[in-house]
C-alpha cells in the first residue's frame, strides 16, 4: 500500500517559527512530540496544521506557505494536492479522464469514487486498463442490462464477478420527502464465526452466530441530507449533504430512529445490532478484512488518515463489500444497538444475540478516517464509547426489520395463515396472488389470521391497509398437497400430473440438456427436503447399515461425528447411489427419476431455476440470484457447507419443493444417457448404464450447477461431501 504520506507537523516549543508564535499555545514539555491545531489562514478556525490536509471547516488546502516552508512542493506534497484537488472535482468528464489516463493508481480510484454519470462509467469498465478501477466503476454501474453483458463477457475473471455480485443485490427505497431518499440492502439470513482469533481477547472465543431473519441495512452511513430531514439540524462539523452524518451520540441516533419510524408508518428502523453488524460487513467472507487478509488494501476500500487528508468523506467513494455496502471500513466509526461487554462472546447466544441486558457502554464497529491502525479496520475489531459520546468521526448506519411476519410461508388451500405486526387493525383486504381471502377470526393491531382461499395460486401475499396503501408484500407458495411420510417422518409435497419439456434449446444449455423434447408424467409425492442426518441415522440404527465416512473441514470441523446436534438437520453427505437406494427402499418410496426431479424444480413455466428465471441464447443464466440458495459464494467462505435443510425458503421450487437448487447434489435413479426427441410417458432412463445421475448443484458449486436442467453424472458407488438425495412416493395424491 502506497503511503500518501501526510506530512504531520510535529512542534517543538522551542523551534517554533517566529512566525507562529502566538498563534499556538505552546506544550507543557517541549521534548513531546503534538500534533499541531492552528487557526486555518482562510476562516481562522482552528484546524489541523499538517500539509496535505484539508481545512476541517472551509476546505482550505493547507500549503507549504501556510507552514512558514519554502517552495519548491516535494514530490509527496505534490501527490497530496493532486489528490486534494480531485476530491473537489464534480466535472464528470474530468473524472473520467483522470480515471483512464492518470499515472497513479489511487488517484485513478478516487476519481471513480466520485464518477456518477452512468454513461462514462460504462465507458471506463470497457476501456480502462486497471482491473480495480473496472470494478469499482462496476459497482456503481445501475444499469442491469449493462450489467448482465459484464457477467457474461468481460474478460476478467474479478470483474465478471462484480457484476454477478452487484446483480444479486436488492435494494429497497425509501423516500424521506424532498428529493431525500435512504438506500437499504436485503440481507438474507445465514450463519457466520463470529469474532477473531488474530484480534483482543474481548473478539474471543470464535463462535457461529446464526442470523435466522432477513433484514435491511443501510447501503452507506446516514447521510447530513437525511438526518437534516428528519432531525432538521446538522450537527456535522465536516459539511456535506453526501457526507456522513457525525457529532451524534448512541442517544441522538434513538431520537433520530424514532422520529424516522414516525415519519414513514409502519417503518422499524433500529440500529444493527453487533452481530448484524459483523454478519453484514463479512458478507460471506471469513477473512479479517471483507476484501481478505491483505491490510495493503485498506486504501481501495476504506478511509484511513494517511489517505483522507484528515477528514470524513462524502459516502460511497470507496468499493463496497461483495453484498454492495460502503464504507464498512474507515470514513466514522458506526454506532451499534448493544451494551459493550468484553466477555459476551463466552456465553453468547447462537442465535440473533442482541447482546448483554445492562451496561455502561454501547459499541462502535468500523473505525473511521482519523485512524491509521490496520487493527481497527478488521471485521471482529470493537470500539466502546459512552452513550453520550459525540465527535466529528462517529455516525452510524440504520437496520429496517420488516414489521410484520406471516407463518406459514406455504400451505394448502384451507390453510391458517398468521400474520403478525403492527397496525393490522388498519387491514383493508389480504390476497393470495390476487385472490381476495377471508378474514377468520377478529384482527387485532398485532394480530390477523386468514386461511388460503380456494383458487389461490403461488404468487404475493398482499397486505393492504386503509386507503389502499400496501403495507407489506411476501412471496407464499400455494401447495397441492402435504403429507408426511409415515416411515420417516418426512413431509412431501405433491405434484399433479402435467407434460412439460425437459432439457433446454438448442444453444442455450449443454449438450447433453438436448433435445429438448415432451415429457409427460402421473401425479407424485416428493419429499420436500433433501434426506437429514438425523433421517438417515434412524435408517442406519433400523437396519445395521453403517453410516457414511464422516466428513473433516468445513461444517463438520470441530464436531463429534454424526451424532452431534447442530448436524441433525443438516442433509446427509457422502452417500452413494447405493446408499440413497437402500434408504428409499427401506423408507417405501423410491429416488426420483431425471423427469421427476426437473419437473419438480421448473415446474409448468419451465424457470431455469427452481425460484424464476427464462433460459435464452444471450442470457444462459437469466433468473441467477446468489440469495435464494446454498452456493459457493455464501457457504464455503463462512467455512459452512451444507446448511439446514429449508435454510433458503425464498430459494422455493413451484411445487413448495425447498433446496432444489444448492447444498447438496441429488441422486436421480436413472442411468445416464443421452436423450431422445420423441415424447414419452413416466421415463425411467436407460435400461443399463455405467453411471448414475445427479441433479441441483451443492454449496461448492457456482451459478451454472444450479439451473432447472443442468445434469451430472457418477458411478453408483461415487460419494462425496456434497452429494446426498431426497426421493418421491408414488402413493395416491391428496
Amino acid at each position: 500500500m502506497r503511503k500518501m504520506g501526510w506530512i504531520f507537523i510535529f512542534v517543538w516549543a522551542m523551534a517554533l517559527p517566529c512566525a507562529m508564535v502566538g498563534m499556538v499555545t505552546m506544550f507543557a514539555t517541549p521534548a513531546s512530540a503534538q500534533l499541531l491545531y492552528m487557526p486555518c489562514p482562510n476562516c481562522g478556525r482552528s484546524t489541523l496544521f499538517a500539509e496535505g490536509v484539508m481545512c476541517q471547516n472551509c476546505f482550505h488546502f493547507i500549503t507549504r506557505a501556510d507552514l512558514g516552508l519554502p517552495a519548491p512542493l516535494s514530490a509527496r506534497e505534490l501527490y497530496a494536492k493532486k489528490m486534494v484537488e480531485v476530491w473537489a472535482l464534480t466535472d464528470q468528464a474530468k473524472l473520467s479522464s483522470i480515471a483512464l489516463e492518470d499515472k497513479d493508481a489511487d488517484i485513478r480510484l478516487s476519481a471513480v469514487g466520485r464518477l456518477m454519470d452512468q454513461a462514462l462509467l460504462g465507458k471506463l469498465v470497457v476501456e480502462s486498463n486497471d482491473v480495480d478501477v473496472r470494478v469499482l466503476a462496476v459497482w456503481k454501474l445501475d444499469d442491469l442490462t449493462v450489467l448482465a453483458g459484464v457477467a457474461k463477457n468481460d474478460k476478467d475473471a474479478g470483474v465478471r464477478q462484480a457484476a454477478i455480485n452487484k446483480q444479486a443485490v436488492k435494494v429497497k427505497i425509501m423516500d424521506l420527502g424532498g428529493g431525500v431518499q435512504m438506500e437499504l440492502v436485503l440481507i438474507a439470513p445465514g450463519s457466520f464465526n463470529m469474532g477473531s482469533i488474530k484480534g483482543k481477547e474481548n473478539e474471543l472465543p470464535v463462535h457461529e452466530v446464526q442470523i435466522t431473519e432477513p433484514f435491511y441495512i443501510g447501503k452507506y452511513d446516514v447521510t447530513q441530507e437525511q438526518w437534516q430531514k428528519i432531525m432538521g439540524t446538522n450537527p456535522s462539523r465536516i459539511k456535506g449533504p453526501k457526507y456522513p452524518v457525525t457529532n451524534v451520540s448512541w442517544d441522538d441516533c434513538q431520537l433520530f430512529l424514532e422520529k424516522l419510524n414516525k415519519q414513514i408508518g409502519g417503518s422499524n428502523f433500529f440500529l444493527p445490532t453487533e452481530a448484524q453488524w459483523e454478519y453484514a460487513y463479512r458478507a460471506g467472507s471469513t477473512s479479517e478484512y471483507y476484501w481478505g487478509d491483505n491490510e495493503a488494501m485498506l486504501s481501495q476500500y476504506a478511509w484511513i488518515f494517511d489517505y483522507s487528508g484528515g477528514r470524513s468523506h462524502a459516502v460511497g467513494e470507496k468499493k463496497p463489500n461483495v453484498w454492495g455496502l460502503y464504507d464498512m471500513s474507515g470514513n466514522v466509526w458506526e454506532w451499534c444497538a448493544d451494551w459493550y461487554d468484553a466477555g459476551y462472546y463466552k456465553n453468547s447466544p447462537q442465535r440473533n444475540p442482541t447482546g448483554s441486558a445492562t451496561g455502561t457502554l454501547r459499541v462502535l464497529r468500523g473505525s473511521a478516517w482519523n485512524d491509521n491502525t490496520p487493527d481497527f479496520f478488521r471485521a471482529a475489531h470493537r470500539l466502546k464509547s459512552d452513550s453520550t459520546t459525540r465527535n466529528h468521526y462517529i455516525g452510524f448506519r440504520c437496520v429496517l426489520r420488516s414489521p410484520f411476519t406471516i407463518a406459514p410461508t406455504s400451505a394448502v388451500v384451507g390453510t391458517v395463515v398468521t400474520i403478525t405486526g403492527t397496525d393490522l387493525d388498519k387491514t383493508t383486504s389480504v390476497t393470495f396472488n390476487g385472490i381476495a381471502a377471508k378474514t377468520i377470526t377478529d384482527n387485532t393491531a398485532t394480530s390477523l389470521k386468514v386461511s388460503v382461499p380456494e383458487g389461490a395460486t403461488s404468487g404475493k401475499l398482499v397486505v393492504t391497509a386503509a386507503g389502499g396503501t400496501v403495507t407489506n408484500s411476501y412471496d407464499f407458495i400455494v401447495l397441492f398437497g402435504l403429507k408426511t411420510n409415515a416411515k420417516d417422518n418426512t413431509a412431501m409435497v405433491w405434484i399433479p400430473g402435467s407434460t412439460f419439456t425437459i432439457g433446454s434449446p438448442a444453444g442455450v444449455g449443454e449438450e447433453d440438456e438436448q433435445p429438448a423434447h415432451q415429457v409427460t408424467l402421473s401425479g407424485y409425492w416428493i419429499y420436500r427436503n433433501d434426506v437429514t442426518v438425523a433421517q438417515y441415522r434412524a435408517f442406519c440404527t433400523t437396519t445395521g447399515r453403517a453410516l457414511p465416512t464422516f466428513p473433516s473441514g468445513f461444517s463438520w470441523r470441530g464436531k463429534t461425528g454424526w451424532d452431534d446436534p447442530a448436524l441433525q438437520q443438516h442433509p446427509i453427505v457422502n452417500v452413494s447411489w447405493n446408499d440413497a437406494k437402500a434408504y428409499a427402499d427401506w423408507a417405501g418410496v423410491t429416488l426420483p427419476t431425471e423427469a421427476q426431479w426437473e419437473y419438480a424444480a421448473c415446474g409448468p413455466q419451465g424457470n431455469n431455476y427452481p425460484w424464476g428465471g427464462t433460459a435464452t441464447k444471450d442470457d444462459k443464466y437469466n433468473g441467477w440470484d446468489v440469495t435464494k440458495c446454498a452456493n459457493y459464494a455464501n457457504s464455503s467462505k463462512v467455512d459452512k457447507s451444507t446448511w439446514p435443510v429449508g435454510s433458503f425458503p425464498a430459494g422455493a421450487s413451484w411445487c413448495g419443493a425447498l433446496d432444489m437448487a444448492g447444498n447438496v447434489w441429488q441422486w436421480c435413479g436413472d442411468w445416464y444417457g443421452k436423450y431422445d426427441a420423441t415424447a414419452v410417458t413416466n421415463p425411467t432412463g436407460p435400461a443399463t448404464g455405467e453411471r448414475r445421475v445427479l441433479r441441483g448443484g451443492s454449496w461448492s458449486g457456482n451459478y451454472y450447477d444450479y439451473r432447472s436442467a443442468y445434469r451430472i453424472n457418477y458411478i453408483p458407488v461415487y460419494y462425496g461431501l456434497n452429494v446426498g438425495f431426497r426421493c418421491v412416493s408414488l402413493s395416491p395424491g391428496p
